[in-house]
Parts: C-alpha cells; sequence; structure tokens
C-alpha cells in the first residue's frame, strides 16, 4: 500500500491472507450501515476455506446525527452512505452467484 494511503476491505483482506493464515470461520466487526455490504464482500473475496459471518450494532446511539429532509427524523450518517453500501452490498452478492 502507498505511504499515507488510508486501508480497504480488500488491502487488508489481502494483507491478511500474505500470512497464510489458518483455514476456519471468520468474524467480520464492522458499524451498520456497512455490516453486510462487508459481509459479502469478505464471502467474495476469501474462498471457502474462510467461511465468514459479519456483525455489528445497530446504526442508534453509535455516531453524531446528520439531518435530513425526511420528517425531520436524525439518522447517523446522510441517506447517501446508506444507498451506497446497499448498492454494494447488492454488487458483491451477484458477484457471489456469477
Amino acid at each position: 500500500m502507498a505511504a499515507g494511503a488510508a486501508p480497504t476491505l480488500q488491502s487488508t483482506i489481502r494483507d491478511w491472507m500474505a500470512t497464510s493464515p489458518a483455514p476456519g470461520s471468520c468474524l467480520a466487526i464492522s458499524t451498520q450501515p456497512f455490516v453486510g455490504y462487508q459481509e459479502a464482500a469478505c464471502k467474495f473475496l476469501l474462498s471457502d476455506q474462510y467461511p465468514v459471518e459479519g456483525v455489528g450494532p445497530g446504526t442508534e446511539n453509535v455516531y453524531p446525527s446528520a439531518d435530513l429532509d425526511l420528517e425531520g427524523q436524525k439518522t447517523p450518517y446522510p441517506i447517501a452512505i446508506y444507498l451506497v453500501n446497499f448498492a454494494k452490498w447488492l454488487l458483491y452478492e451477484h458477484l457471489s452467484r456469477k
């Protein structure tokens, strides 16, 4: 990875696999709305020798709220973040079925 570049899910998995880990179950811990996408991505990027379970807390009381124009409700992230992560989740689910 280039100096100063932020790690990505893909680079983290690549670097972990470079350590030759023993096959076995993996627990992917994240926060919402990233859990579904990250679990699907891990399942796609890892072989069947590494079954993955994604877990994480709900969105309440996790991050400061952002205002939306949806009846004055507050959510931890702007709606675009939820939509992007849902799209990534669907993409990795689709890629896994090819």
